[in-house]
């Protein structure tokens, strides 16, 4: 599923991408935004894997709003000026389209989307697995896969990495081990736990559950912890 925002100041081209993008199953429409600063704010609050970007807007065009962008989704431009294209290519646009935009035009486009995603996607998950750091245990330097981790409780002037299988004691500092860690799946819960945010089974009011382990979570840092656990991905009413 790709969640999408549209960036476009006029609402007839907001609502017919929207349109579209509800007739495809595997788009996720997520914001409609009328101008660049609208659009900066829903990037901040929630992720984003496709914009549908115009380029004249007021005050900052699309191009400009993208060449703010550290890290920026997969784009596709959608304007009436077809003369900029070169200059969206050279931002690493994912495709081009020119209004009136048609519905065959729109599809071709969210499929190469649809490829790109998933090519980034399936790279991320390998390097993840294969990603590594060696420890030393018990008089023998182990390696650690790193998703193998399911938490990591600090002991004084050790650490107890808790994994899949069993657990590592290791002098080391939780300091440091954390800062070895992607800090898109790992977090400090509590000053005397990291723990994996893929592998939390529950969260019961100050405890995050792991396996059969109820962890700590800092009164200081539970909204920051439950904003992360959560996200998107709490349903309700």
């Amino acid at each position: 599923m790709l969640k999408c925002i549209v960036v476009d100041d006029e609402p007839i081209g907001r609502e017919g991408i929207a349109d579209y993008i509800t007739q495809i199953d595997y788009l996720k429409l997520m914001g409609l935004c009328k101008n660049a600063i609208e659009a900066s704010n829903v990037l901040n609050s929630i992720k984003v894997d496709l914009i549908f970007l115009d380029i004249q807007m007021p005050k900052l065009t699309g191009l400009d709003f993208l060449r703010t962008l550290k890290n920026p989704p997969l784009v596709i431009i959608c304007t009436a000026y077809p003369n900029f294209a070169i200059d969206g290519y050279d931002l690493n646009v994912l495709d081009y389209l020119v209004k009136p935009i048609t519905y065959k035009r729109f599809l071709q486009a969210v499929q190469k989307a649809k490829v790109q995603h998933e090519l980034v996607t399936t790279n991320s998950q390998k390097e993840k697995i294969e990603d590594f750091f060696f420890i030393k245990s018990d008089h023998k330097f182990i390696k650690i896969v790193k998703n193998d981790i399911l938490f990591i409780e600090a002991l004084e002037n050790y650490v107890n990495i808790h994994c899949k299988e069993k657990k590592y004691l290791s002098l080391i500092s939780l300091k440091k081990i954390n800062s070895e860690l992607s800090s898109n799946q790992f977090m400090q819960v509590h000053r005397s736990y990291v723990v994996n945010l893929t592998k939390i089974n529950s969260v019961e009011g100050n405890q995050i559950v792991i396996a059969d382990t109820k962890i700590p979570i800092s009164r200081s840092l539970r909204k920051e912890v439950y904003d992360r656990i959560f996200q998107d991905k709490l349903l309700q009413k």
